[in-house]
Protein backbone atom coordinates (compact mmCIF):
# COMPACT_ATOMS: atom_id res chain seq x y z
CA UNK A 1 0.00 0.00 0.00
CA UNK A 2 1.04 3.68 -0.58
CA UNK A 3 2.09 5.65 2.55
CA UNK A 4 1.09 9.14 0.91
CA UNK A 5 -1.76 10.22 -1.44
CA UNK A 6 -5.45 11.87 -0.83
CA UNK A 7 -6.24 8.38 1.07
CA UNK A 8 -3.64 8.16 3.53
CA UNK A 9 -4.46 9.14 6.85
CA UNK A 10 -8.41 9.78 5.98
CA UNK A 11 -9.46 9.07 9.05
CA UNK A 12 -6.96 11.38 10.94
CA UNK A 13 -9.26 14.43 11.77
CA UNK A 14 -6.30 16.12 13.07
CA UNK A 15 -4.46 16.03 9.92
CA UNK A 16 -7.30 16.93 7.80
CA UNK A 17 -7.61 20.26 9.87
CA UNK A 18 -4.15 20.95 9.36
CA UNK A 19 -4.60 20.62 5.60
CA UNK A 20 -7.39 23.04 5.57
CA UNK A 21 -5.75 25.42 7.49
CA UNK A 22 -2.52 24.94 4.89
CA UNK A 23 -4.92 25.63 2.01
CA UNK A 24 -6.66 28.77 3.79
CA UNK A 25 -2.81 30.13 4.82
CA UNK A 26 -2.21 29.19 0.90
CA UNK A 27 -4.97 31.08 -0.34
CA UNK A 28 -4.74 34.55 1.66
CA UNK A 29 -1.14 33.88 0.54
CA UNK A 30 -1.95 33.65 -3.36
CA UNK A 31 -4.83 36.42 -3.03
CA UNK A 32 -2.45 39.29 -1.21
CA UNK A 33 0.23 38.34 -4.01
CA UNK A 34 -2.15 39.12 -6.51
CA UNK A 35 -3.31 42.47 -5.12
CA UNK A 36 0.25 43.74 -4.95
CA UNK A 37 0.96 41.98 -8.36
CA UNK A 38 -1.84 44.58 -9.99
CA UNK A 39 -3.23 46.90 -7.70
CA UNK A 40 -5.52 48.38 -10.96
CA UNK A 41 -7.68 45.63 -10.31
CA UNK A 42 -7.43 45.06 -6.78
CA UNK A 43 -9.60 42.32 -4.72
CA UNK A 44 -12.89 41.34 -7.05
CA UNK A 45 -16.00 39.27 -5.79
CA UNK A 46 -15.28 35.44 -7.22
CA UNK A 47 -10.96 35.89 -6.71
CA UNK A 48 -11.38 33.71 -3.83
CA UNK A 49 -12.98 30.78 -5.40
CA UNK A 50 -11.04 30.95 -8.71
CA UNK A 51 -7.83 31.12 -6.74
CA UNK A 52 -9.05 27.85 -4.45
CA UNK A 53 -9.74 25.82 -7.75
CA UNK A 54 -5.78 26.60 -8.56
CA UNK A 55 -4.67 25.81 -5.18
CA UNK A 56 -6.69 22.44 -5.09
CA UNK A 57 -4.83 21.37 -8.35
CA UNK A 58 -1.42 23.32 -8.45
CA UNK A 59 1.42 24.19 -5.97
CA UNK A 60 1.49 28.00 -4.70
CA UNK A 61 4.06 28.59 -7.53
CA UNK A 62 2.25 27.60 -10.37
CA UNK A 63 -2.01 28.29 -8.96
CA UNK A 64 -0.13 32.10 -8.99
CA UNK A 65 1.14 32.05 -12.59
CA UNK A 66 -2.16 30.90 -13.33
CA UNK A 67 -4.51 33.20 -11.16
CA UNK A 68 -2.30 36.22 -12.39
CA UNK A 69 -2.74 35.33 -16.20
Amino acid sequence: FQESGPYHGKNDRRSARHSEANLLEQLQLLLCMYVYFSPEIGYVQGLAFLGAMFLLNLDLFDSFVGFAN
